[in-house]
């Protein structure tokens, strides 16, 4: 009785959702620093930054997949 196990989730689900979450907040860090380290300006900085901590999994997808491309030319630099 001294055990505390949820039948209704087993244990595996559980350790799954664990890991995702720590997935997605190390790829959200990942964004974050990216962006931090970016040459874009400070406005635009501020702007992904948000977009990442709204919708951390297409955020940091969105940010990390296409940053090259808009740091190249498309977005203003400082």
């Amino acid at each position: 009785m001294g055990e505390s196990v949820n039948p209704i989730i087993p244990f595996w689900a559980e350790a799954w959702q664990i890991l995702l979450a720590v997935l997605f907040f190390a790829l959200a860090l990942w964004a974050w620093i990216s962006i931090a380290r970016s040459i874009l300006t400070p406005q635009y900085k501020l702007l992904w930054a948000l977009i990442v901590l709204a919708l951390p999994l297409l955020g940091s997808a969105s940010w990390l997949l296409g940053r090259r491309h808009w740091q190249q030319g498309f977005l203003p630099r400082r």
